[in-house]
């Protein structure tokens, strides 16, 4: 009888270990397909940005609720902001920035550049 109940308490042991490594791994897995999907609508809106029409005053903007596409869902986790600045009138420096929350709020930045 004490050889069966060793054998579960270390069964046991071995069982909370492996809970404790799949929740890590599920919560590192999670973090990773976000900031893949923030880099992809972070350099989405950069390519657009690169080569639409500068008009004006509207070399900034944000969206919010954001999917993992770019549609605008209620409820979605990303929030996309950008803004372009003049540089010596050689070119455009543009900053696009992705914010989501994640176990905390998380934000990605992709920079570029373009001519006027």
């Amino acid at each position: 009888m004490l050889e069966v109940m060793i054998a579960i308490m270390l069964s046991s042991i071995a069982m909370i270990g492996i809970v404790a490594l799949y929740r890590v791994q599920t919560a590192a897995s999670s973090f990773s397909r976000r900031t893949s999907e923030a880099s992809v609508l972070a350099n989405d809106q950069l390519e657009r940005l690169r080569t639409v029409a500068i008009a004006g005053t509207t070399t900034s903007g944000a969206q919010a609720n954001l999917d993992e596409r770019g549609r605008v869902v209620a409820g979605a986790p990303f929030t996309r902001s950008w803004a372009m600045a003049p540089n010596a009138a050689e070119y455009y420096d543009i900053a696009v920035t992705v914010t989501w929350f994640d176990n905390g709020n998380r934000s990605l930045v992709v920079r570029g550049r373009r001519n006027p």
